[in-house]
């Protein structure tokens, strides 16, 4: 099967582009741009980590690790029963059964805990392989990438609403959210360079571009559906994925390799 592009070629039979070295030799990992990768993974790192501030120790104890969790479990419970923005500290540590002043020792304030939150989703996300394709199995392949996707934001469909209001509100959110897309889909735009030299997509577009309008339809698709749309979640969502399937396969010509 061979999909004609629009520069008249055929996705099987295109000019394949220079080889690029797009991934870490050792261990076949997309390459990512140097500095948003170290500026995510300090971030990343800034926030989780494991520090009382008033006592600026470099490690937490098992009982303040108990007491620091604890404040983020009870953030977590509030602002999905009464919404980020009704939120207050005092509630946050009432709920934990701490002092106002313990809150204080691990947190300067909620956008504090509310980047933990995140920084564990986007560490879960990226350890349950969403930031992987292999564009060498085929239609069925990419199937299973948009089912694991699209059940994602089915099970984290609070956390995705809180986190779209924190990158409006946080600015240190933001920042992170940012640089995590550009980790995110520069790795896509790895896999699309490796389907190019393939031969299986159309190589008339960069797959820069290719990167960034596919993985954007993808999560704006499963905000507007799954996270703020007032209907119900049907429990079949095999017709949803092959719809999404056959969108990305259509727009980039996909083919599956001989």
């Amino acid at each position: 099967m061979t999909t004609a592009g629009r520069n008249g070629a055929s996705a099987k039979g295109a000019a394949k582009p220079k080889k690029r070295s797009a991934t870490n030799a050792s261990n076949g990992t997309p390459r990512v741009p140097a500095d948003a990768e170290r500026r995510f993974v300090r971030a990343a790192d800034a926030i989780a980590a494991s520090e009382r501030r008033l006592e600026r120790s470099p490690t937490l104890g098992p009982r303040a690790e108990r007491t620091r969790r604890a404040l983020v479990e009870s953030a977590w419970e509030l602002f999905r029963t009464r919404g980020y923005t009704e939120t207050t500290v005092a509630e946050v540590a009432k709920n934990a059964n701490v002092s106002l002043a313990t809150f204080y020792q691990y947190f300067s304030e909620l956008n504090d805990v509310l980047g933990v939150i995140v920084v564990d989703f986007i560490r879960e996300s990226m350890e349950r392989g969403l930031d992987r394709w292999d564009v060498t199995a085929g239609r069925d392949g990419l199937r299973q990438r948009i089912d694991a996707f699209l059940n994602t934001y089915i099970e984290y469909r609070e956390f995705m609403e809180l986190w779209e209001c924190a990158k409006l509100v946080s600015p240190q959110i933001r920042a992170l959210s940012l640089d995590y897309a550009k980790v995110y889909r520069h790795r896509f735009e790895v896999f699309f360079a490796e389907a190019i030299e393939r031969g299986v997509v159309r190589n008339d577009f960069d797959p820069a571009s290719l990167a960034d309008v596919m993985t954007i339809l993808l999560e704006r698709y499963c905000y507007e559906h799954f996270v703020i749309s007032d209907e119900p979640i049907t429990a079949d969502r095999g017709p949803i994925v092959e719809l999404l399937t056959s969108i990305w396969c259509d727009a980039v010509h996909f083919v599956d390799a001989d």
